[in-house]
């Protein structure tokens, strides 16, 4: 019952990043299991449908909670956020981040007839290069951070 409590006590713009992070984590996921087996959406309860969607998009969300501490990383320390506001910051931001291209991905296999492998392989080569760019970026604050010191 405590937990409700502390909804209480929420500012608007924390309840607000809540709503789109979880927005971003379970829309994607129910789009796409409409777009490739409607059949599915149709049969299955809420709590299944919302489970067999967050499982996922979570591998994904995970991948980009990761690429969000690349380039966060430094920055976060040095503002003094604790752990948990950290934390709470990446795992949204890598939400939204794989909401959008999943929905991206999902937009274009929608006006190209993909399958579902096609869609798979489509949405990781993107996230991947998503990945080589955080890298980069990473690498570059940690350069740039080693020549002013």
């Amino acid at each position: 019952m405590s937990d409700f409590k502390e909804f209480k006590n929420l500012k608007v713009h924390e309840g607000l990043f809540l709503f789109i992070g979880f927005f971003f984590f379970l829309s994607p996921g129910v789009l796409t299991i409409w777009h490739f087996a409607p059949g599915i959406v149709e049969s299955s309860s809420t709590p299944k449908l919302i489970l067999l969607a967050a499982s996922a998009v979570a591998p994904l969300v995970f991948w980009n909670t990761m690429n969000v501490e690349w380039i966060l990383g430094t920055h976060r320390i040095s503002q003094g956020m604790t752990f948990a506001e950290s934390l709470r910051l990446q795992l949204n931001l890598g939400m939204v981040v794989s909401g959008l291209i999943i929905l991206v991905m999902l937009n274009s296999a929608r006006n190209s007839d993909w399958t579902l492998n096609k869609f798979v392989l489509a949405t990781l080569l993107l996230n991947l290069g998503a990945t080589i760019i955080c890298a980069i970026v990473a690498l570059a604050r940690w350069a740039i951070s080693k020549r002013k010191a």
